[in-house]
């Protein structure tokens, strides 16, 4: 609830002086390229929230973030229970998206029909054909996408697989139709605000 948060342009580096007037109770850098350097200035103005040790910069998942930051805020029950359902309605929404993609694709030939489909759907179509290395892409599977892979197996068929891309903020599935295999990508699920979390947490 609140009012808007005010949007800040990084565009030539952190503004500290405007990070400094908004006062933040906590600083998210969850999902960043946040350095040592900017660490050390932020946390002088507040807490700081940042990738787990180890983690490549810009990989972070939404659910990973939204799991904590809703820590961070003490909403961990409602940050867990948020993930639960956008992953419910997500996993709904896809099983039939794909469904009707896949009755697209049954006879589909040459790159341009793909590329229809493809628009139709919000999604990029690759035959596995031209690129088997997508098989082997992504780091190794969280629960929550070995979950969603599950579901979708189970209403799609044992060919189906889920890889998550996080740096690039998309994942792929694999699906067969007309007894070709295909790749399609799609953008990840935008993470939703956590109902009480404190209005004066930015974002970095």
């Amino acid at each position: 609830g609140g009012t808007d948060p005010k949007v800040l342009n990084d565009t030539d580096g952190t503004n500290y002086e405007a990070v400094a007037a908004a006062a933040p109770d906590l600083v998210s850098s969850y999902y960043s390229g946040i350095e040592k350097a900017e660490y050390d200035r932020l946390v002088a103005l507040a807490p700081v929230l940042t990738r787990p040790k180890g983690a490549e910069p810009w990989t972070s998942t939404w659910d990973s973030q939204v799991t904590a930051i809703g820590t961070a805020v003490g909403k961990s029950e409602q940050a867990a229970a948020l993930v639960a359902e956008v992953n419910r309605q997500f996993g709904d929404t896809k099983i039939a998206q794909l469904q009707a993609m896949r009755a697209a694709l049954e006879g589909a030939e040459g790159r341009a029909t793909l590329g229809r489909i493809g628009r139709e759907f919000g999604a990029r179509i690759i035959p596995e054909s031209e690129r088997p290395a997508l098989a082997h892409a992504g780091p190794p599977q969280t629960p929550l996408v070995a979950e969603l892979e599950q579901r979708l197996r189970a209403e799609l068929g044992p060919g189906t697989e889920v890889r998550a891309l996080p740096g690039r903020q998309q994942f792929l599935v694999r699906l067969q139709a007309g007894g070709t295999a295909y790749w399609a990508a799609f953008p990840m699920p935008a993470p939703r605000e956590l109902d009480g979390a404190p209005s004066r947490a930015l974002a970095w």
